[in-house]
């Protein structure tokens, strides 16, 4: 009527102006979804395609967002049509979504990403559409190697490692540990390090240990600890501050290499080394006993040769003497005979001693035929 022929052109400038708004709240909402770190697609469920991806879709896929149109999901998520079209039945099913999903991706230069997808499905008048949140967890990935590794390393490894807080409360322990020790996993975490101190260490040991590491250093030792057993063992160890990304200690991890039967070894090598010094000393003395008789045996020979060539001209003076002193009766003739046979035995005497010193034989007893002798 005439009031709706007046009204026509205020409702069509509201439609317009509704539509402007909606235009530009879609176009806020695409520089929100392309500002967003997080890869978005959305996909029609009935037509397999994409109705929209983000700009970190494409950074992703390593291409341009038409070419990542076009690819369809199947082709961006490496996998096949009927295996998506069972994942999104089975959101559409679920209502809210699914947990998210991990998986390989291939990028278009042949390069793989790993990525995490959660899925939820949308109901809009044309049907349903699947919305995907897929998120770059490479690096994530890597490390997760990286540590599954290094874990798999320290679990293995023939040297016992120890985490404990700064307190010294132990919060992991490799297997190794266990077996030399002998306490249980429930033993020993949660508990202080003092549960294997044998009492034996010097306190001064512990303190420049804590000093050590509680200013951020290195430190290296010997220990003497205890098994639950009570049985005492030696183990040289190596403890480190595990620093957070602002620089604080918030564990000490310590490894452990047990130095018993080197310790043994060392001492029986030591003793060894001792008792190879006092038997080179001894030989030594031998050695110069067997020196000092060769040399008491040259000078015994030396002795009996001279004891020989003085007796025997001794004897003849002896005999010359004995004939003069009866040719001279008078008393003072007499006198010189008498100082000269002193002389003759002192001479003697010196000889005999010569020929006992060149004699000088150890005194070894043994049965003998008396009358060979004679």
């Amino acid at each position: 009527d005439h009031r709706d022929l007046h009204s026509f052109p205020t409702r069509r400038s509201s439609d317009l102006t509704e539509q402007v708004r909606r235009i530009e709240h879609l176009r806020r909402l695409r520089a929100a979804l392309d500002a967003t770190a997080d890869a978005i697609y959305l996909v029609d469920r009935t037509s397999m395609r994409f109705i929209y991806v983000n700009a970190a879709a494409c950074r992703m896929q390593n291409c341009m967002r038409e070419e990542l149109l076009a690819l369809g999901p199947d082709g961006v998520l490496s996998t096949s049509r009927a295996e998506l079209e069972h994942v999104y039945d089975s959101v559409i099913a679920g209502g809210a979504g699914t947990e998210p999903i991990e998986m390989g991706r291939q990028r278009k230069d042949g390069s793989w990403v790993w990525v995490e997808s959660l899925h939820r499905a949308q109901r809009t008048s044309q049907g349903w559409m699947i919305i995907t949140v897929t998120r770059d967890i490479t690096e994530r990935k890597h490390t997760e190697d990286r540590l599954h590794k290094l874990s798999h390393a320290v679990e293995q490894s023939p040297a016992a490692t120890v985490i404990t807080d700064t307190d010294g409360r132990i919060e992991y322990v490799n297997p190794i540990f266990f077996e030399i020790t002998g306490f249980t996993p429930e033993e020993l975490i949660g508990k202080s390090t003092a549960l294997i101190k044998s009492g034996l260490t010097p306190l001064n040991v512990y303190q420049d240990l804590w000093r050590t590491i509680k200013s951020g250093g290195v430190w290296r030792g010997e220990m003497q600890n205890r098994k639950k057993n009570g049985e005492l063992y030696w183990e040289y160890e190596i403890i480190s501050p595990v620093k957070n990304e602002h620089g604080e200690i918030v564990n000490f991890i310590a490894v452990k290499e047990d130095i018993t039967e080197r310790k043994r070894t060392a001492a029986a090598l030591q003793q060894g080394h001792v008792e190879l010094l006092d038997s080179e000393r001894k030989l030594l003395n031998a050695q110069e006993s067997l020196a000092e008789a060769d040399r008491l045996e040259s000078v015994g020979r030396l002795a009996a040769g001279v004891a020989h060539e003085v007796k025997n001209p001794l004897t003849i003076i002896r005999l010359g003497t004995d004939y003069l002193a009866k040719q001279f009766s008078q008393a003072s003739d007499q006198a010189i005979f008498d100082k000269v046979r002193a002389a003759i035995d002192r001479a003697e005497h010196v000889i005999r001693d010569l020929l006992d010193f060149s004699r000088q034989n150890p005194f070894a007893p043994r049965p003998t035929n008396i009358d060979e002798v004679i």
